[in-house]
């Protein structure tokens, strides 16, 4: 799947009082969406997909070449409380600090 000129995404859906059942159902729900409109030719992919306990949310980053295909999988997948922003990589916006990684300290070392 060619997605050259995709942008990026971040789907945010809100659950309270989802029990794990209901995570694994609606993460489910939405990667068969992305499928389908996949298989139909439409350039979509998650990346990522994780769950903030704290706060109830589910935080989904997608390659899709507009915001439209990003909705259109969301209600294809019957989830409608959710809220799409287009946001950019960090790490695309500068070159790392040392490309040959010579002498560098391991990010968790202080």
């Amino acid at each position: 799947m060619a997605l050259d000129r995709s942008s990026l995404f971040l789907v945010e859906h809100n659950y309270e009082d989802a029990a794990k059942a209901d995570l694994v159902r609606m993460h489910r729900a939405l990667i068969r969406a992305v499928d389908r409109l996949t298989d139909s030719g439409v350039p979509l992919r998650i990346l990522s997909a994780v769950f903030v306990t704290e706060q109830s949310r589910c935080l989904y980053v997608v390659a899709a070449a507009a915001a439209g295909r990003v909705v259109e999988a969301t209600d294809m997948a019957g989830l409608l409380n959710g809220m799409v922003w287009p946001v950019v990589r960090l790490d695309a916006l500068s070159p790392p600090s040392n490309p040959a990684g010579a002498d560098e300290p391991h990010p968790t070392e202080r």
